[in-house]
Protein backbone atom coordinates (compact mmCIF):
# COMPACT_ATOMS: atom_id res chain seq x y z
CA UNK A 1 0.00 0.00 0.00
CA UNK A 2 3.19 2.37 0.86
CA UNK A 3 3.60 2.83 -2.98
CA UNK A 4 0.23 3.59 -4.08
CA UNK A 5 -2.10 7.00 -4.23
CA UNK A 6 -4.73 5.39 -2.47
CA UNK A 7 -7.35 5.84 -4.87
CA UNK A 8 -10.99 6.80 -3.08
CA UNK A 9 -14.03 4.50 -3.77
CA UNK A 10 -14.92 3.99 -7.12
CA UNK A 11 -18.40 3.46 -6.50
CA UNK A 12 -20.41 5.89 -4.15
CA UNK A 13 -21.20 4.56 -0.93
CA UNK A 14 -24.15 3.50 0.78
CA UNK A 15 -22.87 5.53 4.47
CA UNK A 16 -19.84 7.27 5.41
CA UNK A 17 -17.23 5.53 7.49
CA UNK A 18 -17.12 6.34 10.94
CA UNK A 19 -15.01 6.13 14.03
CA UNK A 20 -18.17 5.12 16.40
CA UNK A 21 -20.94 3.48 13.56
CA UNK A 22 -22.70 1.66 15.84
CA UNK A 23 -22.67 -0.82 18.61
CA UNK A 24 -23.90 -3.93 16.64
CA UNK A 25 -21.30 -6.54 16.63
CA UNK A 26 -23.18 -10.27 17.09
CA UNK A 27 -23.92 -11.61 13.80
CA UNK A 28 -26.53 -14.10 15.11
CA UNK A 29 -28.70 -11.41 16.93
CA UNK A 30 -28.49 -9.10 13.87
CA UNK A 31 -29.72 -11.86 11.82
CA UNK A 32 -32.75 -12.76 14.20
CA UNK A 33 -33.62 -8.74 14.14
CA UNK A 34 -33.09 -8.32 10.52
CA UNK A 35 -35.16 -11.81 10.04
CA UNK A 36 -37.87 -10.66 12.13
CA UNK A 37 -37.88 -7.16 10.46
CA UNK A 38 -38.86 -9.22 7.24
CA UNK A 39 -41.84 -10.96 8.55
CA UNK A 40 -43.53 -8.33 10.86
CA UNK A 41 -42.91 -5.20 8.32
CA UNK A 42 -45.59 -3.70 6.76
CA UNK A 43 -44.21 -4.00 3.37
CA UNK A 44 -42.91 -7.43 3.46
CA UNK A 45 -39.48 -8.07 2.50
CA UNK A 46 -39.20 -5.26 -0.16
CA UNK A 47 -38.95 -2.56 2.62
CA UNK A 48 -37.09 -4.53 4.63
CA UNK A 49 -33.98 -4.80 2.06
CA UNK A 50 -33.59 -0.92 2.14
CA UNK A 51 -34.47 -0.08 6.18
CA UNK A 52 -31.65 -3.35 7.11
CA UNK A 53 -28.67 -2.36 4.11
CA UNK A 54 -27.42 0.21 7.07
CA UNK A 55 -27.43 -1.92 9.46
CA UNK A 56 -25.40 -4.67 7.66
CA UNK A 57 -22.96 -1.44 6.23
CA UNK A 58 -22.06 -0.56 10.18
CA UNK A 59 -21.60 -4.67 10.90
CA UNK A 60 -19.38 -4.41 8.19
CA UNK A 61 -17.48 -1.72 9.53
CA UNK A 62 -17.29 -2.70 13.19
CA UNK A 63 -17.84 -6.20 12.89
CA UNK A 64 -15.04 -9.18 12.05
CA UNK A 65 -15.47 -9.90 8.02
CA UNK A 66 -17.01 -13.10 8.96
CA UNK A 67 -19.73 -11.46 10.68
CA UNK A 68 -20.06 -8.96 7.64
CA UNK A 69 -19.95 -11.90 5.08
CA UNK A 70 -23.20 -13.71 6.75
CA UNK A 71 -25.07 -10.41 6.95
CA UNK A 72 -24.56 -9.78 3.20
CA UNK A 73 -25.17 -13.07 2.22
CA UNK A 74 -28.38 -13.33 3.81
CA UNK A 75 -28.94 -10.10 2.11
CA UNK A 76 -28.00 -11.48 -1.20
CA UNK A 77 -30.47 -14.47 -0.56
CA UNK A 78 -33.56 -12.15 -0.11
CA UNK A 79 -32.39 -10.21 -2.93
CA UNK A 80 -32.58 -13.06 -5.40
CA UNK A 81 -35.65 -14.25 -3.86
CA UNK A 82 -37.17 -10.58 -4.76
CA UNK A 83 -36.10 -11.29 -7.89
CA UNK A 84 -37.23 -14.10 -9.10
CA UNK A 85 -40.40 -13.39 -8.03
CA UNK A 86 -40.65 -9.94 -9.57
CA UNK A 87 -38.52 -10.42 -12.63
CA UNK A 88 -39.51 -6.77 -13.67
CA UNK A 89 -38.85 -5.29 -10.63
CA UNK A 90 -35.50 -3.28 -11.71
CA UNK A 91 -35.22 -2.04 -8.09
CA UNK A 92 -35.29 -5.79 -6.76
CA UNK A 93 -32.99 -6.83 -9.83
CA UNK A 94 -30.66 -4.01 -8.84
CA UNK A 95 -30.18 -5.53 -5.05
CA UNK A 96 -28.67 -8.66 -5.84
CA UNK A 97 -25.48 -7.08 -7.80
CA UNK A 98 -25.51 -4.95 -4.83
CA UNK A 99 -24.94 -7.61 -2.73
CA UNK A 100 -22.48 -9.23 -4.88
CA UNK A 101 -20.27 -6.11 -4.88
CA UNK A 102 -20.23 -5.77 -0.86
CA UNK A 103 -19.59 -9.76 -0.95
CA UNK A 104 -16.48 -8.46 -3.18
CA UNK A 105 -15.05 -5.81 -1.19
CA UNK A 106 -15.35 -8.11 1.82
CA UNK A 107 -13.26 -10.89 -0.06
CA UNK A 108 -10.45 -8.21 -1.57
CA UNK A 109 -10.55 -7.06 2.08
CA UNK A 110 -10.02 -10.66 3.44
CA UNK A 111 -7.02 -10.92 0.22
CA UNK A 112 -8.99 -13.84 -1.73
CA UNK A 113 -8.29 -11.80 -4.72
CA UNK A 114 -10.20 -14.67 -7.18
CA UNK A 115 -13.24 -14.34 -5.26
CA UNK A 116 -13.61 -11.24 -5.11
CA UNK A 117 -12.99 -11.03 -9.18
CA UNK A 118 -15.93 -13.59 -8.95
CA UNK A 119 -18.35 -11.41 -6.86
CA UNK A 120 -17.57 -8.62 -9.01
CA UNK A 121 -17.84 -10.29 -12.56
CA UNK A 122 -21.42 -11.75 -10.97
CA UNK A 123 -22.77 -8.51 -10.20
CA UNK A 124 -21.28 -7.16 -13.56
CA UNK A 125 -23.48 -9.38 -15.66
CA UNK A 126 -26.08 -9.06 -13.96
CA UNK A 127 -25.61 -4.62 -14.38
CA UNK A 128 -25.04 -4.95 -18.47
CA UNK A 129 -28.48 -6.98 -18.94
CA UNK A 130 -30.44 -4.84 -16.52
CA UNK A 131 -28.81 -1.58 -18.99
CA UNK A 132 -29.20 -4.01 -22.13
CA UNK A 133 -32.92 -4.27 -20.99
CA UNK A 134 -33.30 -0.27 -21.30
CA UNK A 135 -30.47 1.30 -23.39
CA UNK A 136 -31.73 4.99 -22.66
CA UNK A 137 -31.43 4.19 -18.64
CA UNK A 138 -28.19 6.35 -17.96
CA UNK A 139 -28.15 5.20 -14.48
CA UNK A 140 -28.07 1.62 -15.17
CA UNK A 141 -24.97 2.78 -17.80
CA UNK A 142 -23.21 4.42 -14.65
CA UNK A 143 -23.45 1.87 -12.15
CA UNK A 144 -21.84 -0.53 -14.94
CA UNK A 145 -18.96 1.88 -15.00
CA UNK A 146 -18.10 1.64 -11.42
CA UNK A 147 -17.59 -2.46 -12.04
CA UNK A 148 -15.76 -1.94 -14.52
CA UNK A 149 -13.93 0.35 -12.56
CA UNK A 150 -13.53 -2.08 -9.22
CA UNK A 151 -12.38 -5.08 -11.76
CA UNK A 152 -9.50 -2.24 -13.12
CA UNK A 153 -8.32 -1.57 -9.21
CA UNK A 154 -8.38 -5.78 -8.75
CA UNK A 155 -6.09 -6.42 -12.16
CA UNK A 156 -4.29 -3.16 -11.19
CA UNK A 157 -3.66 -4.45 -7.57
CA UNK A 158 -2.80 -7.77 -9.10
CA UNK A 159 0.15 -6.42 -11.22
CA UNK A 160 -1.36 -6.76 -13.90
CA UNK A 161 -1.27 -3.68 -15.67
CA UNK A 162 -2.77 -4.75 -19.40
CA UNK A 163 -6.30 -5.94 -17.96
CA UNK A 164 -6.68 -3.01 -15.67
CA UNK A 165 -6.13 -0.72 -18.55
CA UNK A 166 -9.06 -2.43 -20.41
CA UNK A 167 -11.37 -1.98 -17.90
CA UNK A 168 -10.55 1.02 -16.64
CA UNK A 169 -11.20 2.52 -20.45
CA UNK A 170 -13.95 0.82 -21.02
CA UNK A 171 -15.63 2.37 -17.93
CA UNK A 172 -14.24 5.55 -19.58
CA UNK A 173 -15.85 4.84 -23.01
CA UNK A 174 -19.01 5.03 -20.98
CA UNK A 175 -18.22 8.06 -18.20
CA UNK A 176 -17.26 10.20 -21.48
CA UNK A 177 -20.43 9.30 -23.18
CA UNK A 178 -22.32 10.21 -19.93
CA UNK A 179 -20.86 13.14 -19.16
CA UNK A 180 -21.23 14.53 -22.87
CA UNK A 181 -24.84 13.65 -23.02
CA UNK A 182 -26.13 15.24 -19.51
CA UNK A 183 -22.93 17.66 -18.32
CA UNK A 184 -25.56 19.28 -15.72
CA UNK A 185 -25.13 15.15 -13.83
CA UNK A 186 -22.49 15.72 -11.24
CA UNK A 187 -22.53 11.86 -10.76
CA UNK A 188 -21.45 11.39 -14.36
CA UNK A 189 -19.38 14.53 -14.12
CA UNK A 190 -17.53 13.00 -11.09
CA UNK A 191 -17.71 9.45 -12.71
CA UNK A 192 -15.64 10.78 -15.31
CA UNK A 193 -12.98 12.68 -13.30
CA UNK A 194 -12.18 9.21 -11.35
CA UNK A 195 -11.63 7.53 -14.47
CA UNK A 196 -9.00 9.67 -15.53
CA UNK A 197 -7.49 9.84 -12.10
CA UNK A 198 -7.57 5.40 -12.53
CA UNK A 199 -6.15 6.38 -15.51
CA UNK A 200 -3.08 8.30 -14.40
CA UNK A 201 -2.62 6.41 -11.74
CA UNK A 202 -2.15 3.24 -14.01
CA UNK A 203 0.03 5.37 -15.91
CA UNK A 204 1.89 6.29 -13.35
CA UNK A 205 2.60 2.64 -12.46
CA UNK A 206 3.48 2.12 -15.74
CA UNK A 207 6.51 4.70 -16.16
CA UNK A 208 4.93 6.59 -18.50
CA UNK A 209 4.62 10.18 -16.49
CA UNK A 210 3.57 12.30 -19.27
CA UNK A 211 0.59 10.40 -19.90
CA UNK A 212 0.38 9.90 -15.76
CA UNK A 213 0.24 14.08 -15.92
CA UNK A 214 -2.40 14.43 -18.82
CA UNK A 215 -4.56 12.13 -17.06
CA UNK A 216 -4.10 13.79 -13.79
CA UNK A 217 -4.82 17.00 -14.72
CA UNK A 218 -8.35 16.32 -16.83
CA UNK A 219 -9.58 14.84 -13.45
CA UNK A 220 -8.24 17.98 -11.65
CA UNK A 221 -10.01 20.24 -13.87
CA UNK A 222 -13.87 18.34 -13.43
CA UNK A 223 -13.45 17.91 -9.59
CA UNK A 224 -12.21 21.57 -9.47
CA UNK A 225 -15.49 22.84 -11.64
CA UNK A 226 -17.45 20.32 -9.52
CA UNK A 227 -15.87 21.50 -5.51
CA UNK A 228 -16.28 25.58 -6.95
CA UNK A 229 -19.95 24.97 -7.83
CA UNK A 230 -20.65 23.20 -4.54
CA UNK A 231 -18.59 23.48 -1.42
CA UNK A 232 -20.51 21.31 0.74
CA UNK A 233 -19.76 18.22 -1.08
CA UNK A 234 -17.40 16.06 0.40
CA UNK A 235 -16.79 13.92 -2.16
CA UNK A 236 -15.60 16.16 -4.68
CA UNK A 237 -13.17 17.46 -1.92
CA UNK A 238 -11.87 14.05 -1.80
CA UNK A 239 -11.72 13.51 -5.27
CA UNK A 240 -10.06 17.42 -5.40
CA UNK A 241 -7.06 15.60 -3.35
CA UNK A 242 -6.50 12.47 -4.88
CA UNK A 243 -5.69 14.59 -7.94
CA UNK A 244 -3.78 17.04 -6.09
CA UNK A 245 -1.52 13.73 -4.46
CA UNK A 246 -1.15 12.24 -7.71
CA UNK A 247 0.19 15.73 -9.42
CA UNK A 248 2.50 15.97 -6.23
CA UNK A 249 3.72 12.53 -6.73
CA UNK A 250 5.05 13.38 -10.46
CA UNK A 251 6.06 16.68 -9.82
CA UNK A 252 8.36 15.07 -6.98
CA UNK A 253 9.27 12.21 -9.14
CA UNK A 254 10.43 14.84 -12.07
CA UNK A 255 12.39 16.36 -9.19
CA UNK A 256 9.87 19.26 -8.64
CA UNK A 257 10.13 19.86 -5.27
CA UNK A 258 8.75 23.15 -5.22
CA UNK A 259 5.39 21.85 -7.25
CA UNK A 260 5.17 19.20 -5.17
CA UNK A 261 5.22 20.79 -2.17
CA UNK A 262 2.43 23.04 -3.28
CA UNK A 263 0.27 19.88 -4.66
CA UNK A 264 0.43 17.84 -1.69
CA UNK A 265 -0.12 21.44 0.76
CA UNK A 266 -3.01 22.25 -1.31
CA UNK A 267 -4.49 18.39 -0.33
CA UNK A 268 -3.49 18.77 3.20
CA UNK A 269 -5.17 22.27 3.27
CA UNK A 270 -8.59 20.37 2.03
CA UNK A 271 -8.08 17.41 4.69
CA UNK A 272 -7.59 19.71 7.42
CA UNK A 273 -11.24 21.03 6.81
CA UNK A 274 -12.61 17.85 6.45
CA UNK A 275 -11.30 16.23 9.10
CA UNK A 276 -12.40 19.38 11.14
CA UNK A 277 -15.45 19.02 9.91
CA UNK A 278 -16.20 15.98 11.13
CA UNK A 279 -13.70 14.14 13.30
CA UNK A 280 -15.57 10.86 13.35
CA UNK A 281 -15.38 10.52 9.52
CA UNK A 282 -12.23 7.88 9.17
CA UNK A 283 -12.09 7.98 5.35
CA UNK A 284 -11.34 12.05 6.47
CA UNK A 285 -8.81 11.15 8.79
CA UNK A 286 -7.22 8.42 6.67
CA UNK A 287 -6.67 10.97 3.74
CA UNK A 288 -5.22 13.86 6.18
CA UNK A 289 -2.33 10.99 7.11
CA UNK A 290 -1.93 10.37 3.36
CA UNK A 291 -1.14 14.23 2.76
CA UNK A 292 1.26 14.36 6.11
CA UNK A 293 3.00 11.11 4.92
CA UNK A 294 3.40 13.03 1.52
CA UNK A 295 4.82 15.60 2.61
CA UNK A 296 7.31 13.85 4.73
CA UNK A 297 8.14 11.65 2.11
CA UNK A 298 8.94 15.29 0.47
CA UNK A 299 10.99 16.14 3.26
CA UNK A 300 13.00 13.28 3.23
CA UNK A 301 14.03 13.59 -0.28
CA UNK A 302 15.25 16.85 0.54
CA UNK A 303 17.80 15.17 3.05
CA UNK A 304 15.43 17.39 5.88
CA UNK A 305 15.34 14.44 8.14
CA UNK A 306 13.64 16.71 11.24
CA UNK A 307 10.90 17.68 8.83
CA UNK A 308 10.19 14.41 7.02
CA UNK A 309 10.34 12.56 11.30
CA UNK A 310 7.73 15.83 12.11
CA UNK A 311 5.33 15.29 9.45
CA UNK A 312 5.56 11.38 9.45
CA UNK A 313 4.52 11.40 13.60
CA UNK A 314 1.53 13.22 12.38
CA UNK A 315 0.44 10.84 10.19
CA UNK A 316 1.63 7.94 12.60
CA UNK A 317 -0.69 9.89 15.41
CA UNK A 318 -3.66 9.73 13.53
CA UNK A 319 -3.21 6.04 11.90
CA UNK A 320 -2.93 5.04 15.83
CA UNK A 321 -5.97 6.42 16.75
CA UNK A 322 -7.65 5.17 13.73
CA UNK A 323 -6.38 1.71 14.39
CA UNK A 324 -7.42 1.59 17.83
CA UNK A 325 -10.77 2.66 16.82
CA UNK A 326 -10.97 -0.44 14.04
CA UNK A 327 -9.20 -2.76 15.31
CA UNK A 328 -10.47 -5.15 12.54
CA UNK A 329 -10.62 -2.66 9.66
CA UNK A 330 -7.61 -3.89 7.67
CA UNK A 331 -7.19 -0.85 5.38
CA UNK A 332 -6.56 1.51 9.01
CA UNK A 333 -4.22 -1.43 10.45
CA UNK A 334 -2.14 -1.38 6.45
CA UNK A 335 -2.49 2.75 7.37
CA UNK A 336 -0.59 1.82 10.30
CA UNK A 337 1.72 -0.13 9.61
CA UNK A 338 2.76 2.73 5.99
CA UNK A 339 3.96 5.22 8.67
CA UNK A 340 5.90 2.31 10.81
CA UNK A 341 7.45 1.61 7.43
CA UNK A 342 8.17 5.55 7.15
CA UNK A 343 9.59 6.23 10.36
CA UNK A 344 11.71 3.13 10.07
CA UNK A 345 13.33 4.01 6.88
CA UNK A 346 14.30 7.45 8.46
CA UNK A 347 15.48 5.90 10.89
CA UNK A 348 17.55 3.66 8.40
CA UNK A 349 18.53 6.81 6.32
CA UNK A 350 20.02 8.39 9.81
CA UNK A 351 21.83 5.40 10.59
CA UNK A 352 19.80 4.64 13.53
CA UNK A 353 19.77 0.62 13.05
CA UNK A 354 18.01 -0.19 16.30
CA UNK A 355 15.16 2.35 15.67
CA UNK A 356 14.36 1.14 12.31
CA UNK A 357 14.54 -2.12 13.52
CA UNK A 358 12.17 -1.51 16.25
CA UNK A 359 9.88 -0.17 13.49
CA UNK A 360 9.92 -2.80 10.95
CA UNK A 361 9.63 -5.65 13.50
CA UNK A 362 6.53 -3.47 15.27
CA UNK A 363 5.29 -3.80 11.49
CA UNK A 364 6.20 -8.03 11.63
CA UNK A 365 4.13 -8.44 14.61
CA UNK A 366 1.44 -6.68 13.54
CA UNK A 367 0.61 -8.71 10.03
CA UNK A 368 2.07 -11.81 11.79
CA UNK A 369 -0.39 -11.17 13.99
CA UNK A 370 -3.74 -10.57 11.55
CA UNK A 371 -2.58 -13.25 9.49
CA UNK A 372 -2.54 -15.64 12.40
CA UNK A 373 -6.40 -14.25 12.66
CA UNK A 374 -6.89 -14.93 9.02
CA UNK A 375 -4.99 -17.61 7.80
CA UNK A 376 -6.26 -17.81 4.58
CA UNK A 377 -5.63 -13.66 3.77
CA UNK A 378 -2.72 -13.80 0.99
CA UNK A 379 -1.93 -9.97 1.81
CA UNK A 380 -1.41 -10.28 5.28
CA UNK A 381 1.43 -12.93 4.44
CA UNK A 382 2.67 -11.14 1.90
CA UNK A 383 2.84 -8.45 4.13
CA UNK A 384 4.58 -10.53 6.53
CA UNK A 385 7.12 -11.20 3.53
CA UNK A 386 8.11 -7.64 2.89
CA UNK A 387 8.60 -6.93 6.46
CA UNK A 388 11.26 -9.72 6.82
CA UNK A 389 12.68 -8.56 3.26
CA UNK A 390 13.36 -4.94 4.95
CA UNK A 391 14.36 -6.64 7.85
CA UNK A 392 16.75 -8.87 6.02
CA UNK A 393 18.26 -5.62 4.09
CA UNK A 394 18.93 -3.95 7.31
CA UNK A 395 20.68 -6.76 8.90
CA UNK A 396 22.66 -6.74 5.45
CA UNK A 397 23.48 -3.21 5.68
CA UNK A 398 24.48 -3.79 9.28
CA UNK A 399 27.16 -6.61 8.68
CA UNK A 400 24.73 -9.25 10.07
CA UNK A 401 25.18 -12.03 7.38
CA UNK A 402 23.27 -14.83 8.75
CA UNK A 403 20.71 -12.65 10.17
CA UNK A 404 20.29 -11.73 6.91
CA UNK A 405 20.10 -14.88 5.28
CA UNK A 406 17.48 -16.37 7.49
CA UNK A 407 15.22 -12.78 6.97
CA UNK A 408 16.06 -13.32 3.45
CA UNK A 409 14.95 -16.89 3.57
CA UNK A 410 11.97 -16.56 5.63
CA UNK A 411 10.67 -13.85 3.12
CA UNK A 412 11.43 -16.57 0.01
CA UNK A 413 9.32 -19.26 1.59
CA UNK A 414 6.28 -16.82 2.20
CA UNK A 415 6.38 -15.34 -1.55
CA UNK A 416 7.68 -18.93 -3.34
CA UNK A 417 3.79 -20.43 -1.44
CA UNK A 418 2.09 -17.08 -1.97
CA UNK A 419 2.99 -17.21 -6.08
CA UNK A 420 2.87 -20.72 -6.30
CA UNK A 421 -0.99 -20.52 -5.72
CA UNK A 422 -1.62 -17.44 -7.93
CA UNK A 423 0.83 -17.25 -10.97
CA UNK A 424 -1.06 -14.47 -12.81
CA UNK A 425 0.22 -12.20 -9.47
CA UNK A 426 2.91 -10.17 -10.60
CA UNK A 427 3.75 -8.88 -7.18
CA UNK A 428 4.32 -12.18 -5.62
CA UNK A 429 6.54 -13.29 -8.86
CA UNK A 430 8.63 -9.99 -7.98
CA UNK A 431 8.73 -10.86 -3.96
CA UNK A 432 10.26 -13.93 -5.15
CA UNK A 433 12.63 -12.28 -7.30
CA UNK A 434 13.66 -9.61 -4.60
CA UNK A 435 14.38 -12.56 -1.53
CA UNK A 436 16.65 -14.41 -4.31
CA UNK A 437 18.34 -11.34 -5.53
CA UNK A 438 19.24 -10.85 -1.85
CA UNK A 439 20.39 -14.06 -1.10
CA UNK A 440 22.40 -13.99 -4.32
CA UNK A 441 24.02 -10.63 -2.23
CA UNK A 442 25.23 -12.54 0.32
CA UNK A 443 25.89 -15.87 -1.35
CA UNK A 444 28.20 -13.39 -3.69
CA UNK A 445 29.73 -11.45 -1.13
CA UNK A 446 31.02 -14.81 0.92
CA UNK A 447 32.90 -15.47 -2.06
CA UNK A 448 30.42 -18.38 -3.32
CA UNK A 449 29.76 -17.57 -6.93
CA UNK A 450 28.48 -20.63 -7.97
CA UNK A 451 25.18 -20.24 -5.47
CA UNK A 452 25.48 -16.17 -6.42
CA UNK A 453 25.07 -17.24 -9.95
CA UNK A 454 21.99 -19.85 -9.15
CA UNK A 455 20.05 -17.31 -7.05
CA UNK A 456 20.40 -14.00 -9.39
CA UNK A 457 19.25 -16.77 -12.55
CA UNK A 458 16.34 -17.89 -9.99
CA UNK A 459 15.41 -14.05 -9.47
CA UNK A 460 15.51 -13.53 -13.50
Amino acid sequence: MSNQLRPTEDTPRLSSRRLNPGPEKDAEAVLDRLASEAITHEDGYARFVATAWDTAVRLEETAPRAAARRVFSFLLAVSEQLATADPGNADFQEGVPDCCHQLGGLAHEAGDTAAARAWSERGLEIREALADVDPNDVRAKYVVSTSYTRLGNLAREAGDTATAGEWFERGQKIDEQLAVADPSNVDFQDGLAVSYNNLGELAWVMGDTAAARAWFERGLEIVEQLAAADQSEVAFQKHLVYSCIGLGVLAKAAGDTANARAWFERALKIDETLAAADPGNIESQQSLSVSCERLGDLAKAAADTAAAREWLERGLNLDEQLAVAGPSNVALQCGLSDSCVRLGEIAQAAGDTAAARAWFERVLKMFEALATAEPGNVNFKNNVSAACQRLGDLAETAGDKAAARAWFERGLKISETLAAADPSNIVFQHNVSVSCNGLGRLAQAAGDTAAARAWLERAG
